[in-house]
């Protein structure tokens, strides 16, 4: 054996294996990238949408609530075509007030004759009245000293042995008005400011109240000659409405940045709750950017459009008219029990006033559908949004016409790159 044996040698990569190598590596780590990217994506979109969804619930929630407890304390619908002395066009009640299709410059300021805030263009206004969220005090019907036209008194403990807690009537600023049951007669009732509060809320509340209004509230109403008051409570009115915002300072090339927000009104007046302009503008959802009503009403309308006999007033209780009918399209509903659901809609027609079977009967209000459409948060540049509506060119949410201004500014290229949800609840109005 020689004495130096030659060293083998050693095995390793070659430059071409190794390049090889290093582009495997790369193309694994680009789609290892690539899969987290779309991941990734995927998540961002689906939490926008989550909380997309949680925005339709909030915002469902807190206007079903309080339309379902619309007139409650005896407040009726009075729905009258025009309101003379604000001389404006649209449909006023006293429960539920639905204005409808706002105009940019006109009825969209939230409070008549207040600049800030305004609704978006296109969309409606609802209102209601009633006792919504305060106590239904009980009145001692047997004691004829506890009601005057110019006073009135809450007693914490009644005859019946029941106890009542009075202490809203005692909290700082309270102003009412109140609203005031008859005990004998359910269509009887009565609406009065407040002057004063005063007794202690251990006792009783002595309260100093007009059945003149000093602002000229068209709400305040006095009680008729026999009027025995069985209950009372704190009349209240909300407004809801899809609040105009912007990213920045508003002007062309800003970004429409829309919210559900709801007004607490002084009830009948256009002045805020405890003359708060913050009031006004209570937020309760992001992103909401479109709110229709339609009102629901049992009219001599029927599918065959005679409008002869309404659904449950009329003679018999068969045939096509004892259904609470709603036509196919946009011009068929013109003639239906809903109003608000059609561009031809007419609120001086007859059929929401008159009932032809029996004319001494009003027509009553049914239900409210609430109708609400949101948007995510961001844009996503790869995605284009449907049409609203299936049939192409009639794209009506409602009678809000997305193929026309103002609603088609949402159907632009940038504005469908969205994602957009409806959410729709029909409420029943049991209390009126």
């Amino acid at each position: 054996m020689p004495a130096n044996p030659p060293t083998s040698r050693q095995n390793g990569f070659s430059l071409i294996e190794l390049l090889i190598g290093m582009l495997i590596a790369i193309e694994i780590l680009i789609a290892a990238l690539t899969v987290f990217d779309v991941h990734n994506r995927m998540a961002r979109i689906q939490m926008q949408v989550t909380d997309m969804q949680q925005s339709l619930r909030v915002a469902q929630y807190d206007m079903v609530r309080a339309t379902r407890m619309a007139g409650r304390g005896g407040l009726p619908t009075g729905f009258a075509v025009d309101n003379v002395t604000l001389g404006v066009p649209w449909l006023r009640g006293l429960a539920v007030e639905a204005r409808d299709n706002v105009a940019d410059g006109g009825d969209n300021q939230v409070a008549l004759g207040t600049a800030e805030p305004v609704a978006v263009p296109g969309t409606d206004i609802l209102s209601v009245r009633g006792c919504l969220s305060g106590l239904l005090f009980q009145m001692d019907a047997t004691n004829p000293t506890d009601f005057s036209l110019g006073t009135m008194t809450v007693r914490r403990n009644l005859p019946s042995g029941r106890s009542q807690d009075l202490t809203e009537l005692f909290a700082p600023g309270f102003a009412g008005p109140m609203l005031l049951q008859s005990a004998v007669n359910r269509m009887q009732y009565a609406v009065a400011e407040v002057t004063a509060v005063a007794g202690a809320p251990a006792i009783q509340a002595n309260l100093l109240i007009s059945f003149v209004s000093t602002t000229g509230n068209p709400l305040v109403v006095a009680p008729p000659a026999d009027f025995v008051p069985g209950f009372t409570c704190a009349l209240e009115e909300y407004r809801y409405y899809v609040r105009q915002g912007f990213e920045t300072a508003p002007d062309d090339t800003i970004q429409l940045k829309p919210r559900l927000a709801r007004a607490r009104m002084m009830p009948g007046t256009e002045l805020p709750y405890a003359g708060d302009a913050a009031n006004l503008t209570l937020d309760l959802a992001d992103d909401i950017f479109d709110l229709q009503i339609a009102l629901g009403f049992d009219t001599d309308y029927d599918a065959a459009g005679s409008g002869v006999g309404s659904f449950d007033n009329d003679a018999n209780a068969t045939g096509g008219d004892d259904v609470f009918y709603e036509g196919a399209d946009d011009a068929a509903r013109r003639t239906d029990d809903w109003l608000g659901n059609s561009s031809v809609d007419d609120p001086t027609d007859a059929a929401f006033r008159i009932n032809a079977a029996i004319p001494a009967r009003p027509v009553r209000l049914y239900y409210a559908r609430i109708s609400t459409l949101a948007r995510t948060a961001r844009r996503d540049p790869k995605y284009t949004a449907p049409d609203f509506d299936p049939v192409a060119g009639v794209d009506f949410i409602e009678n809000n016409d997305y193929d026309a201004a103002p609603a088609s500014a949402f159907k632009t290229r940038e504005n469908r790159q969205y994602r957009h949800r409806l959410l729709q609840t029909v409420v029943d109005l049991r209390n009126i």
